[in-house]
């Protein structure tokens, strides 16, 4: 199918693109420095740590600001015209044009949960010991202080007792891929569809970045008033501690955020394709799209 062969080579140019390159450098860079008082816990626990870090890896608001923010700059080139896409464009009609981009999207989202998990696992590969279960450091961690009273919390993941006490670790690693994929998903297609409506790459970056905002502002909020915000934060859904497990809490249930994410979704990717039909790409000038 030509679609997906669109979003293939779009994939396959992410190994010669310096930008993609550097967010992946990034991204390590960050996942060691947000786990990297884990390892000395389990040090001075004698322990190793399970692989399961992921779900606990945005609880913290800033970090889940610098991991959206680093999937921001892989579609800020929306609707991803570079010098090859033209050729391409004459090649193929609209329709299949536009939904080998939201594809990309797709499955690019995909790849991007996918390293960020594998990116937890590589950098603290010398103290992971494979393990069904959470492991002595996660169950502690999530339960007690320890970290705080060892001067480790600042810059450290933030381990939830409630994803440790409602969720098995392959559960929660299932659920968070589920919602961080869907929550990439929602930043690239709004990104795309703003660019193309708009013909410009500058308001669809804006309105994602002060959606990724509003997450985090509502992040500080207090108490009730903070789990009743949640339901319009569509970025505070990605973290299994923002679903409610509980009969007396006031946060947005699964069904309610699973039914959110895929109908915005679909209706973005419905427009993604609607819109692209008007797209016109100007084969003599290759950047220039309108």
């Amino acid at each position: 199918m030509k679609s997906f062969r669109i979003c293939n080579q779009n994939i396959r140019k992410w190994t010669g693109n310096k930008r993609i390159l550097m967010i992946l450098i990034l991204m390590l860079f960050f996942t060691r420095v947000y786990t990297k008082n884990v390892v000395i816990l389990a040090i001075n626990m004698g322990k190793t740590i399970s692989p399961w870090l992921l779900p606990f890896l945005l609880n913290r608001r800033y970090m889940k600001i610098i991991y959206l923010i680093l999937v921001v700059f892989i579609f800020c080139d929306a609707p991803f015209i570079d010098t090859n896409q033209p050729y391409v464009f004459l090649r193929c009609n609209r329709n299949i044009w536009s939904i080998g981009q939201v594809l990309y999207i797709i499955i690019g989202s995909f790849i991007m949960v996918t390293m960020l998990f594998v990116s937890t696992i590589i950098v603290n590969i010398r103290y992971i010991r494979w393990d069904s279960t959470w492991g002595d450091v996660i169950s502690y961690a999530s339960v007690t202080n320890v970290l705080a009273n060892m001067g480790l919390s600042n810059d450290t993941i933030g381990f939830s007792g409630k994803i440790v006490k409602y969720f098995s670790p392959l559960q929660a690693i299932a659920f968070t891929t589920l919602l961080l994929w869907m929550s990439f998903m929602l930043i690239g297609l709004i990104i795309y569809v703003i660019n193309i409506i708009t013909r410009s790459q500058l308001l669809g970056i804006l309105t994602v970045s002060f959606l990724v905002m509003l997450s985090s502002g509502v992040d500080m909020l207090p108490g009730s008033i903070k789990e009743r915000a949640i339901w319009f934060s569509p970025f505070s859904w990605n973290t299994l501690n923002n679903i409610k497990v509980t009969a007396t809490s006031e946060l947005p249930t699964i069904d309610y955020i699973l039914g959110m994410y895929i109908g915005m979704i679909v209706i973005l990717c419905i427009i993604a394709v609607v819109a692209g039909r008007k797209l016109v790409i100007d084969v003599h000038e290759e950047m220039k799209w309108r």
